[in-house]
């Protein structure tokens, strides 16, 4: 019986450290880039600051030999990334747009001269995925906002990524109800081949989602829909990373809109009293 514990002891050890290597599904995005001098050589030892322009979070990294400098675990949003040494005009490139699951290269140039100098560059266009060749679909929060959900699911509009098609009919598409928000295939694989995640962790029960937030707690998601890498790679079909708004913005999303709906409401009621 000892050795029969030990045995599985020794098995559930050897699971639980192969599942710890395993790559999580992150749903948060990442910059990164080299950093050189106007000859294109690599700069050393150079401050890298990325700056979360809603909450004021900063991330700080350091450029290393090749002067290269990576800042991962970034929420979606817009970022400013600052580069400064010693020696050097300081860099900024402004309103660098991250959104879930993003790997993007923002590179810098430093230019000889004082830290006080800057030199601002709007970056957007610089900002490419050069890390993967995969393609797939971002649905932001504008587009969870206006677009028609009938439901008020947001996986609903897995959709609007290239070579989705739905292969349900019009069932109910509500969160509770799993079977219809999961009937779709990407790229010819058939139907309920797909994964689904809400901040890097899984959301799968059988092959449907597990479960579907309300279009108010998203921030936005993304449908790989091909040539995704092993930490995602687990499917036939697409994989939807889900990114949920932090838990004061819902609150204060839902107060929005219940105390002013609450107000009216009293002010009705009132009248209707004064004039009863």
């Amino acid at each position: 019986m000892v050795k029969q514990f030990r045995s599985c002891l020794v098995l559930w050890s050897f699971i639980l450290g192969f599942a710890a290597t395993v790559p999580a599904q992150e749903s948060r995005g990442t910059l990164q880039g080299r950093v050189t001098d106007s000859s294109g050589a690599a700069v050393p030892g150079a401050t890298v600051e990325v700056l979360n322009l809603a909450t004021g979070v900063v991330v700080t990294s350091v450029t290393n030999e090749q002067g290269s400098y990576r800042a991962p675990l970034l929420n979606p949003g817009n970022y400013r990334v600052t580069v400064s040494l010693s020696g050097f005009n300081k860099f900024v490139s402004d309103q660098i747009e991250v959104h879930v699951a993003d790997v993007l290269t923002v590179d810098a140039t430093l230019k000889v001269g004082s830290l006080t100098d800057e030199v601002t560059v709007t970056a957007t266009a610089a900002t490419v995925d050069r890390t993967t060749a995969e393609l797939g679909q971002v649905v932001d929060a504008r587009r969870i906002a206006e677009l028609p959900i009938r439901e008020g699911s947001p996986v609903e509009l897995v959709i609007l990524a290239p070579g989705v098609t739905v292969t349900t009919d019009l069932r109910s598409r509500k969160a509770a109800f799993n079977n219809g928000l999961s009937q779709f295939s990407t790229d010819g694989v058939g139907e309920k081949k797909n994964d689904f995640t809400i901040d890097g962790v899984s959301n799968v029960a059988n092959d449907r989602v597990a479960y579907s937030p309300p279009s108010a707690s998203v921030e936005e998601f993304k449908i790989h829909t091909t040539s995704y890498d092993a930490a995602i790679g687990n499917t036939m079909g697409a994989v939807v990373v889900a990114c949920i708004l932090p838990i004061i913005m819902i609150v204060g999303i839902v107060a929005a809109v219940a105390i002013p709906a609450y107000q009216d409401y009293a002010q009705r009621a009132a009248t209707e009293q004064t004039q009863g």
